[in-house]
């Protein structure tokens, strides 16, 4: 969570590519692409998605990306891009 939280894509690739568990959660996120939803950015959540491209998304990682104040326009354009209907 902490590369999430750092938005350092190379370093989530990296750990991705390592076998990093995407759907790992802890007490604030049920999953990683709600985590970079609400505190990372569209890179590193396209990263995660690329690498689990069946990820639902979910009214929760919405939610979440609505809240990143810094970063939620560019996450939420890409998450309509993925899925339109959520």
């Amino acid at each position: 969570m902490a590369a999430i939280q750092g938005q350092n894509v190379q370093v989530v690739v990296t750990l991705l590519d390592h076998g990093a568990n995407v759907g790992a959660n802890d007490c604030h996120f049920t999953n990683t692409l709600q985590a970079a939803a609400e505190r990372g950015n569209a890179a590193v959540c396209a990263a995660i998605i690329e690498k689990e491209p069946t990820y639902e998304i979910t009214q929760q990682i919405v939610a979440a990306a609505a809240k990143n104040y810094g970063n939620g326009r560019e996450v939420m354009e890409l998450l309509l891009s993925i899925d339109p209907h959520i």
